[in-house]
């Protein structure tokens, strides 16, 4: 492991190898942070770099270049007003979108009051929405994905006792139930799950 011998990376680690050999070597920008991160496995090199914005965020991510493409694929990152991701699109024309930050639900009405929960669309049409708990602002009650066509794939239902631990989940695409038990110092002494007629426990001893 090298440090300090990076330009402008005084300080930070810019080479290692690991125990399967493979290097690592980090490159800086003029203000220290990571530019390019290059991976050497036996003769071969891939090249992962991030450009950054007039505020230091990652504007565009280049990924190494592979065969059977004329160019490397990349992606561009944007962003909202107050500064939070908003969107992840193909750095290529005609700029087809991977990710997209919701701000309302199905119906047009908004799921997150405290702003703490995204909404999410994927590129295949996947829509995973976090739906905040309108009894406990800051926590969420649900999280719910479903495909392109409206099919569920994920349904989560959440509870949190009051100091603010997961106490129960259950799944409803999988119906699955699990609960999980706490000590008066907060930490998890057990942990229960069920499903149809099967079910299993473990208890933690501390």
């Amino acid at each position: 492991m090298d440090v300090d011998t990076a330009t402008n990376g005084f300080g930070f680690i810019d080479n290692t190898v690991s125990a399967d050999g493979i290097r690592t070597a980090v490159q800086y920008d003029n203000y220290s942070r990571p530019h390019i991160t290059t991976w050497t496995v036996g003769a071969e090199k891939f090249s992962v770099t991030n450009d950054r914005d007039d505020f230091g965020r990652v504007k565009t991510r280049t990924y190494p270049a592979v065969p059977g493409r004329s160019a490397a694929f990349a992606v561009d990152y944007k962003y909202a007003a107050n500064g939070n991701l908003d969107s992840i699109l193909d750095h290529a024309a005609p700029h087809p979108s991977y990710y997209t930050v919701l701000d309302t639900d199905a119906a047009g009405a908004p799921t997150n009051p405290s702003g703490a929960f995204s909404q999410e669309l994927f590129g295949d049409g996947t829509t995973t929405r976090h739906f905040e708990d309108s009894m406990r602002r800051g926590y969420p009650n649900r999280i719910q994905t479903a495909d392109s066509t409206n099919a569920s794939v994920q349904q989560l239902d959440l509870h949190f006792d009051p100091n603010g631990s997961l106490d129960m989940r259950k799944d409803a695409v999988l119906n699955t139930s699990e609960t999980f038990l706490f000590d008066s110092s907060d930490r998890m002494v057990s942990w229960s799950w069920s499903a149809g007629g099967l079910s299993a426990q473990c208890h933690l001893r501390l």
